[in-house]
């Protein structure tokens, strides 16, 4: 499987380079490694964007749960926000479990 990026360099855009072709393009390391950052954390960014979208409704103030249901809700979202700031690799990602209803 590969992965691709785009990028800017020199006021040219690269859009869709296969990320194993990046030191072609004489780019910094520390862009460079950004980029590829980018690359592998973005299926971790949408799922967990998926999984907070799915629980959107129980934070409305008409949903019906419990003020404490409620609590376990608004966890449970902050530990999925929290997730690229708590892991440096994706590959370690403990997913914080749903509450139930």
């Amino acid at each position: 499987m590969h992965s691709f990026v785009s990028f800017i360099k020199d006021g040219i855009q690269y859009i869709n380079i296969n990320i194993d072709e990046l030191d072609s393009y004489s780019l910094e390391p520390a862009y460079q490694e950004q980029l590829i950052r980018d690359v592998i954390w973005e299926p971790i960014r949408l799922k967990r964007d998926r999984l907070v979208r799915h629980t959107d409704w129980t934070q409305m103030p008409d949903a019906p749960l419990t003020s404490e249901k409620k609590a376990e809700f608004t966890a449970y979202r902050q530990a999925l926000r929290d997730i690229p700031q708590t892991y440096d690799n994706p590959d370690d990602i403990v997913w914080p479990a749903k509450p139930t209803i």
